[in-house]
């Protein structure tokens, strides 16, 4: 789970709009109410990739443009958003 957790911290820096890692972290868990602590691995990735999508629509990008930025495919990028395996 660590390498999975170190990849999407690397995709939310380049979706989101803070540098920071753990700035970005508990900006994340500070805008919402969900018991991280509760949720099983899967549910977890499940909100992370949402919250990539919805990040990456407020900034009016496509998966291919962050995909690029971010230093992987597109395809990686849409599994990543819908709680897919990668």
């Amino acid at each position: 789970m660590l390498n999975i957790s170190c990849f999407l911290l690397h995709i939310l820096i380049h979706v989101g709009k803070y540098q920071h890692k753990i700035g970005l972290l508990e900006i994340m868990m500070e805008k919402t109410s969900t018991d991280w602590v509760a949720m099983s691995d899967k549910a977890i990735i499940g909100a992370i990739g949402a919250y990539i999508r919805h990040q990456r629509l407020e900034q009016n990008k496509t998966q291919a443009q962050v995909a690029k930025e971010a230093g992987i495919n597109r395809w990686t990028l849409s599994q990543i958003e819908n709680g897919g395996s990668i």
